[in-house]
């Protein structure tokens, strides 16, 4: 509904009274449906019958504008922040690109702000400042009172609304996140429900007080970077461009997927993290001969014939170990690698190899350490040689 020259009612018009009268008005929603009325310059609306506000009473101005008590209702017009004088009914504002706004001034087309943002990021992310929040309408509230604020991101880029001290990020529209309700305090500070805050111009984070649960996947930067749980395996699964990298199981365990480059790597190896220590000469000894009973073969028994035994066995274990070159079924560059059989090493040293789901494992540092005690061996019996030259 549009009321055109308040001012011109039959009670003036009868008496021929031309200044000095501020007519009123009573409009009221009788229907089911959402009303507007218009002075041609302010809008306001009226909710079906039955709800708060589904009647308003305006005075008429000089201007031939309408003043009304109309209730705050869910529709915020919205008009750029350029504009706000030909637009005086819009409740919120938007920007386009980066700007400061101090309330405490007529900054949005020599009108004041109001308390909510709208910043389209389409072209690209950009940071709006509020200063001086506790101001509204131009009164400073700010040491008796509280002002409430709204900023919404309708962008596909982030959006850095920030009130000089603190920066708050908001994520691109439909992606969650994209809008923000705020307090201004003490100090002209804004208090905001999203959580990602950071010092002005430093790096937004995102801080939880309570535990975080993702009932399926942690994406980061695009649905091809990911963390989820795999419920088949019990297992943390990581994906870098869609491929498995790294797994971990309880227990203590995991797995390294595809090829992976080093820095450095430690082991743990502490004397007081280990029982039952001894030399791995007479480790080998000891399964070379629990290997030879197996098979049925006669065990020497003298003593002089265990102890030679002993000797040769860093030996016997080097000769029965298969070193092979191969290539990797999953590598698709078909590049060279060499190693072992994990299920020739078990049929050897048993304690070499270890079973992870449905494949077998190899301990590398045990490997390592055969291969030195094996070495240590033919020192021996090098340096043996040269002496008895």
């Amino acid at each position: 509904f549009r009321l055109d020259n308040c001012l011109t009612d039959a009670f003036a018009s009868t008496f021929g009274i031309t200044g000095g009268v501020s007519p009123q008005y009573t409009f009221f929603n009788e229907g089911f449906l959402g009303v507007s009325v218009s002075d041609g310059t302010h809008f306001y609306l009226l909710p079906r019958k039955g709800l708060k506000g589904s009647s308003m009473v305006c005075q008429c101005l000089s201007s031939n504008h309408l003043a009304c008590d109309a209730s705050e209702t869910p529709v915020a017009y919205t008009s750029a922040y350029t504009s706000l004088a030909s637009n005086p009914s819009s409740t919120c504002v938007s920007f386009t690109a980066t700007a400061t706004i101090d309330q405490s001034i007529r900054g949005c087309n020599n009108r004041f702000c109001p308390p909510c943002f709208q910043m389209d990021t389409s072209g690209g992310a950009f940071t709006l400042t509020i200063s001086n929040c506790g101001y509204y309408n131009g009164q400073d509230q700010s040491t008796s009172a509280m002002v409430e604020y709204k900023f919404i991101n309708k962008g596909a880029n982030t959006a850095t609304f920030s009130d000089g001290t603190k920066d708050y990020k908001l994520s691109a529209i439909g992606t969650g996140g994209a809008q923000a309700n705020c307090m201004c305090y003490t100090g002209h500070r804004l208090s905001c429900d999203v959580p990602a805050a950071a010092a002005s111009g430093g790096t937004a984070l995102n801080e939880f007080q309570g535990n975080l649960r993702l009932l399926t996947q942690l994406q980061l930067a695009d649905a091809t970077n990911y963390i989820q749980y795999a419920s088949g395996t019990t297992s943390i699964e990581v994906y870098v461009g869609s491929s498995r990298g790294l797994s971990v199981y309880g227990g203590n365990s995991g797995r390294l997927h595809g090829t992976w480059t080093l820095d450095a790597a430690t082991v743990t190896s502490d004397k007081k993290l280990k029982r039952n220590v001894e030399s791995l000469k007479t480790t080998f000894a000891r399964m070379r001969r629990q290997r030879e009973a197996s098979a049925e073969k006669t065990q020497a028994t003298s003593d002089t014939a265990a102890s030679d035994d002993d000797a040769e066995a860093p030996r016997w274990i080097l000769e029965q170990l298969r070193p092979v070159s191969y290539q990797r079924i999953s590598d698709a560059s078909r590049s060279m690698r060499f190693g072992f059989i994990a299920q020739e090493l078990e049929s050897i040293m048993p304690n070499l190899v270890e079973d992870a789901g449905d494949r077998k494992v190899v301990h590398l540092m045990d490997l390592i350490a055969v291969t030195v005690a094996a070495a240590q061996q033919q020192g021996a019996e090098l340096q043996a040689l040269e002496n008895q030259e």
